[in-house]
């Protein structure tokens, strides 16, 4: 048996993760803000960035997301989907 994923698998592996993720924060503004976000038309290396981000501190999230702090750099490609959100 071949163990080996296609690309989609992969995504939709990651897909369900991050949704998971997404709806299990440790704050509730985050999962009704982050909750608007439409995974399945991310690329996969949106989604692994996502995921990323998702592992940083939630106090951090939240200010970022409500522009009381610029978001770091190596998110930056996450803003144009956070705008599309927001």
């Amino acid at each position: 048996m071949n163990n080996v994923l296609t690309e989609q698998e992969r995504n939709a592996r990651l897909v369900r993760y991050l949704g998971f993720k997404l709806k299990n924060r440790g704050c509730k503004e985050n999962e009704l803000l982050l909750a608007k976000l439409d995974l399945k038309n991310l690329s996969h290396d949106l989604l692994v960035l996502l995921g990323g981000f998702l592992d940083e501190d939630d106090r951090d999230i939240f200010a970022w997301l409500a522009g009381d702090k610029k978001l770091p750099g190596q998110y930056m490609a996450l803003d144009k989907v956070f705008i599309k959100v927001f």
